[in-house]
């Protein structure tokens, strides 16, 4: 089920079958946590945004270890096909 959160950005995913329809939810929730994270600083390239990123997560608390390294290995490369369209 597609919720509030990037609906566009999770039709997309699933339209594609880059990712199952009942995980474009999680997937459009971390990618809107990076958008909202590396904004603050526009002058970053993509690569130094998500390593910024994934140390801020690192250093944060709320989120499991599994959670956060599924976020370094998967969701994040989802970032560049949505910043190649």
């Amino acid at each position: 089920m597609i919720s509030k959160i990037l609906p566009d950005f999770q039709e997309f995913l699933t339209s594609r079958a880059f990712v199952d329809k009942k995980h474009a939810p999680l997937y459009a929730r971390w990618v809107s946590k990076f958008l909202a994270f590396s904004n603050k600083d526009e002058n970053l390239g993509f690569t130094e945004r998500k390593e910024k990123f994934l140390e801020y997560l690192s250093k944060t608390t709320g989120f499991a270890d599994w959670q956060k390294e599924q976020v370094s290995r998967k969701n994040l490369s989802t970032l560049r096909v949505k910043k190649e369209i």
